[in-house]
């Protein structure tokens, strides 16, 4: 399974990282003095971020296939990121926008 870390850019894209490369970017932008974000600061905001999975992994959360996952997001139903070709959700947000739909 790939982790990855989902970046939202100035321009509206996103750029997909591993947590790894996102903490050696952080303390690069650090060294160079970029941002002004502490070490703390810095482990905080990585803390904060959530790993993304793919279609197959989010349909056994909600026990469902993989191309019913594919079609809600592209319904707009649950909200996704692209990254090239693939798809990538944040699970937590995956259920809280199908359990927000289900209540109303």
């Amino acid at each position: 399974m790939i982790s990855l870390v989902a970046v939202p850019l100035p321009d509206g894209r996103w750029l997909a990282l591993s947590p790894d490369a996102l903490r050696t970017a952080l303390d690069a932008a650090q060294t160079l003095g970029l941002g002004g974000a502490s070490q703390a600061g810095s482990t905080a905001a990585l803390a904060a971020f959530e790993p993304l999975v793919d279609s197959e992994e989010l349909a056994k959360l909600f026990g469902v296939h993989s191309t019913t996952i594919e079609g809600m997001a592209k319904a707009g139903t649950i909200p996704s990121i692209r990254c090239g070709k693939a798809l990538r959700f944040e699970a937590s947000t995956a259920k809280a926008a199908l359990k927000e739909r289900t209540t109303t």
